[in-house]
């Protein structure tokens, strides 16, 4: 396997954690002092297995320095589903990349906390916008876990709570004032995207039109942006049809539940 560098790639950053779920969640660690000698070079967000919850809800910021080495890491895990209800931690260390996994040496692959053993993980860019999470050898995980975390777009507000289509099925507890985005997999060039079924609502108000990201050999991510305004749950329903027919029949839909406090 190629030796481990460090090593910084530009806007195609990747990284995540896989947390020790069978083990319960860590305590919060207090995050990074913010430093004017380093910004935000990716973040990405997605669902990752858990042992004893629903999932691990995972949002990830990148840091390098000004002349683009890495320069530290913040991630929010929160803890879905558990019988005490959803629970945040907060970590904060150092992460490098290399080029190698098991199954593709030529593979970009993330470290976070390289130099501390037990703390250890990987990721492998498996596509510009898709980590795949690796086991201890450098293995994919099982593709049915839920395995991948999503880059979010750069010009989104660092604030905004990013959903993916792992968080469909649960409630997401959002403050009002809060810009809530939704990324979706779709596949355009078969004819098919996904349409919001629900237009805004007094709680929740679409703020953009829909766009997608384009990511490898016709796949990539439809974005809606709404902002969380009046208190009350409200539900969010998404269609995967036909472009440009409404009255398609879905071949899938996902609903979101949100509380705005």
């Amino acid at each position: 396997m190629a030796m481990w560098k460090a090593r910084y790639w530009g806007l195609v950053l990747a990284a995540g954690l896989l947390a020790g779920c069978a083990h319960g969640p860590r305590q919060p660690a207090s995050p990074a002092a913010p430093s004017p000698h380093r910004v935000v070079a990716a973040r990405y967000v997605g669902i990752l297995p858990c042992a004893d919850c629903r999932g691990i809800r995972t949002d990830l910021q990148l840091y390098a320095d000004p002349g683009g080495a890495p320069a530290g890491y913040d991630l929010l895990q929160t803890y879905l589903g558990r019988p005490e209800g959803d629970r945040s931690f907060t970590q904060s260390g150092t992460w490098r990349s290399a080029r190698g996994a098991r199954q593709d040496p030529q593979a970009l692959v993330i470290q976070l906390d390289p130099e501390q053993p037990g703390r250890t993980r990987a990721f492998r860019q498996a596509s510009p916008r898709v980590l795949r999470a690796l086991d201890v050898n450098l293995l994919d995980l099982p593709p049915h876990l839920p395995r991948s975390l999503l880059r979010v777009p750069d010009n989104l507000p660092p604030a905004a709570i990013v959903l993916t289509q792992g968080d469909a099925g649960g409630t997401v507890e959002v403050p009002a004032g809060q810009p809530v985005v939704l990324m979706l997999a779709s596949q355009p060039g078969t004819g098919y995207g996904w349409a919001a079924v629900d237009g805004s609502t007094p709680q929740l108000f679409e703020v953009a039109q829909p766009l997608h990201l384009p990511d490898v050999q016709g796949s990539g991510f439809d974005v809606f942006r709404y902002e969380a305004r009046e208190p009350g749950a409200l539900s969010l329903r998404f269609a995967y049809r036909a472009l440009g027919n409404p009255q398609a029949q879905p071949v899938q839909t996902v609903n979101f539940q949100f509380v705005v406090r």
